[in-house]
């Protein structure tokens, strides 16, 4: 006898916490490959009756994971850095590992608070001090650091530049809040298996690569660009993000939602 679900999803509310992906969204790190689609066939072409397009992306374009081995090279490279978690790739990452019940700290009081082109960051000590008024964070806990930036930059371009290009290329405002290599290396002895983030990147403008070194070569997954993130409680929501089973993937794009009790 299988399990009567209908009831759950009557009382179930789904919250997209994923970005537009198109060719005219900011959706890829504007100093790579950007995005692209086109039509193959359309329905009034010589190829029949069907409507097709094809795509071009990056592995990380819209709303993505990072995998491990994203930052952390394999242990045989010889490479700084390099450690088991380095072998493990999109389609290794345990399918529960994206998900589980969603811990958000409120992270836009930090907005604004830094030089043009660099990131306000997210301290240890902010994390602990969210910490008590709002729990300890467990092993299992999706850990989600709600920061408004795609909710108020992310845009059909060229309003969209401010989402990256204006903080990344130009510099002309300060960036998204990050969090710190302490933060990282405390939710990971917490049991902490994923991380999101409604910005661009994990890491900082000024040093992108210490947060993504420091968080993933315990084998954490860090979900990047999502959004919708207040629309959340601090705790109660649970949160799922599905990418492609992408062979030797470092990343993959995906759609992340977050289950809330209907009020």
């Amino acid at each position: 006898m299988g399990i009567d679900l209908s009831m759950m999803f009557e009382n179930i509310e789904v919250i997209d916490l994923s970005v537009m992906v198109g060719n005219e969204w900011p959706c890829n790190w504007p100093t790579i490959m950007g995005f692209h689609t086109s039509d193959w066939n359309k329905h009034d072409s010589w190829r029949g009756d069907f409507h097709t397009r094809y795509m071009i992306m990056e592995e990380h374009t819209g709303t993505h994971m990072d995998a491990p081995c994203h930052f952390i090279p394999p242990p045989t490279s010889g490479l700084p850095h390099a450690g088991p978690a380095g072998e493990i790739t999109v389609e290794k990452v345990p399918i529960n590992q994206t998900m589980g019940p969603a811990v958000v700290i409120d992270c836009r009081s930090l907005r604004g608070q830094a030089k043009n082109g660099e990131s306000p960051i997210i301290t240890l000590a902010f994390v602990q001090e969210w910490e008590k008024e709002n729990g300890k964070v467990k092993k299992g806990e999706a850990v989600l650091f709600h920061t408004g930036w795609t909710d108020d930059t992310y845009a059909k371009m060229p309003k969209g530049k401010a989402f990256g290009m204006d903080v990344i290329m130009t510099k002309i405002a300060p960036g998204w809040p990050a969090p710190d290599v302490l933060v990282m290396e405390y939710l990971a002895s917490a049991g902490v298996g994923v991380i999101g983030v409604d910005t661009g990147s994990m890491g900082s403008l000024q040093d992108d690569a210490a947060a993504h070194h420091a968080g993933l070569k315990h084998g954490m997954v860090f979900i990047e660009r999502l959004t919708n993130l207040g629309r959340l409680p601090s705790r109660g929501a649970a949160f799922i993000f599905l990418g492609l089973k992408l062979e030797g993937g470092t990343g993959s794009a995906g759609r992340a939602i977050a289950l809330i009790e209907k009020s």
